[in-house]
């Protein structure tokens, strides 16, 4: 039977696809696709029929597919399995048989032991330990040279809570481009010992140090939410490294008039088509985030108070 492995994720799956897709979701996995679906580059391409110039872009545009239409359930069914697992299965200790010993040779990645039954299991552990000392590389780069996924992850460093309020910060900025940076990090509760509001939700303005700290972390988030989607867009996750050759007209010098005129908008604040798919996807989660973080009720809230709080327009709700 067929098992597959994710790097990240203990458990091997067969042909259990609920658990497989359950687990997907809240892995680093999960993030993947909520971050590369944040690709403007990759929504044009799939929803606007534009044509990617880009080699890289166009490979994972091609081996994504639309991850517009549906829910990650449906896409990770689909998908999921042509790009994530491992090619090849982990690697772990076993017990060679007597013919598998005549035909074992030992190279720098695997060797043969000998392990007596007849001392004591702490001296075994002892002794296995300092072999370990003397033939396991010290530096070893686990995700080079054993992760043998399709799409591989960048690193294995990172907190997930950390990327959903990178993704948040960067939803928030496409959807309120003109609102202040520290107010998207008091929105969202990035930092709740920075206090610069009482509890009446009344700015207190001689908080400088505060609203400067605030200023930094919700820059900070954006800064690698944005480099996180043009690495994703390249295949890479999750990668907050500056591109060496940043593709600047993904769709070719014909297109690109195109392409920002869909996405950005010649000011940068239009509600441009790309703005009316974000905010029809992602407002509503957006505002249930901020309301549950800076607990207030909904029921006595209107539309226009939740807006105006959410733009940094009233800080009073």
């Amino acid at each position: 039977m067929i098992k597959f492995q994710y790097k990240g994720i203990s458990k091997n799956f067969d042909n259990s696809r609920k658990n497989e897709i359950e687990a997907l979701r809240s892995s680093v996995y999960g993030e993947w696709y909520e971050f590369a679906r944040l690709s403007s580059v990759l929504w044009c391409a799939a929803k606007c029929d534009l044509v990617i110039k880009d080699a890289g872009i166009k490979k994972v545009s091609n081996d994504f597919g639309n991850l517009w239409n549906g829910t990650f359930e449906s896409w990770a069914e689909k998908t999921a399995r042509q790009l994530f697992p491992e090619q090849k299965a982990f690697d772990e200790i076993e017990v060679l048989h007597p013919y598998e010993l005549k035909h074992f040779r030992p190279t720098q990645q695997k060797f043969a032991i000998s392990v007596p039954m007849t001392i004591r299991r702490a001296t075994l552990i002892k002794q296995f330990r300092k072999l370990l000392d003397d033939h396991h590389p010290k530096d070893l780069d686990v995700l080079k040279v054993s992760h043998t996924a399709k799409y591989k992850l960048h690193t294995r460093q990172f907190r997930k809570d950390v990327l959903v309020n990178e993704r948040l910060v960067l939803i928030y900025r496409l959807l309120y481009p003109k609102t202040q940076m520290w107010v998207i990090a008091d929105r969202l509760q990035l930092s709740p010992s920075n206090h610069v509001r009482d509890e009446g939700f009344h700015v207190r303005r001689n908080k400088q140090a505060q609203f400067a700290r605030l200023n930094s972390i919700a820059g900070r988030h954006l800064y690698k939410a944005k480099r996180r989607v043009m690495n994703a867009e390249l295949g890479s996750f999750p990668n907050a490294s500056d591109l060496k050759e940043p593709v600047e007209m993904p769709f070719g010098k014909v297109n690109h008039a195109g392409f920002i005129e869909l996405t950005t908008g010649e000011k940068g604040t239009e509600k441009t088509k790309w703005r009316k798919w974000l905010e029809a996807k992602y407002h509503d989660w957006l505002v249930r985030t901020v309301l549950r973080r800076n607990r207030v009720e909904t029921p006595r809230l209107t539309d226009k108070d939740i807006k105006a709080f959410m733009s940094g327009k009233t800080h009073q709700i």
